[in-house]
């Protein structure tokens, strides 16, 4: 089943995962009211898929695979700078808070359990997978005229660096 943003911002988990059924979608990032003021821009859109259906245990479970290019503010120069972001994630659904509440954090779990609903926002989902994966400090590969040195230090463009003379005595330079 695919389906238009626009028309369809709720799903059903429970009865996509019975009937094994997909959604496909675009999030406009300028619709998505967390994430795009973390932006230098809001131009684009995120690209998502969804697979439901029963995992190995009989629950209901979710494959979502999104995509987008976002443009971050570098936190060293505030240029925008683009970002070439996604996911394969892997979750399951739980009926009720205490169902969830209840189970137990294991950091090694490939799916992540959510709380499920008839009316689940799957826009809401891709939105906050997109926040999670946005570095804390976006910055271009080269920025500025910084430059990495041979000896792994780098060389900040018209300042001092602030160890520079700490990495010379380690060296045995002066």
């Amino acid at each position: 089943m695919a389906s238009d943003p626009k028309l369809q911002r709720t799903v059903d988990v429970f009865e996509l995962a019975r009937t094994r059924g997909d959604v496909a979608g675009e999030l406009p990032i300028r619709s998505a009211d967390r994430l795009a003021p973390m932006l230098a821009r809001t131009e684009g859109v995120l690209h998502y898929r969804a697979e439901f259906a029963l995992d190995d245990r009989g629950r209901p479970a979710a494959r979502l695979v999104w995509s987008a290019t976002l443009a971050a503010k570098c936190d060293r120069c505030g240029a925008p700078v683009e970002l070439d972001i996604g996911a394969d994630a892997r979750f399951y659904f739980v009926r009720t808070e205490e169902e969830l509440n209840a189970l137990p954090i294991e950091p090694e779990e490939v799916e992540e359990p959510l709380l499920g609903s008839r009316s689940f926002d799957l826009d809401a989902l891709v939105e906050d997978e997109a926040i999670l994966s946005l570095p804390l400090a976006p910055r271009h590969a080269r920025c500025g005229d910084d430059a990495e040195l041979t000896d792994g230090t780098r060389e900040m463009s018209g300042r001092a660096h602030p160890f520079a003379a700490l990495a010379r005595l380690k060296s045995g330079k002066r």
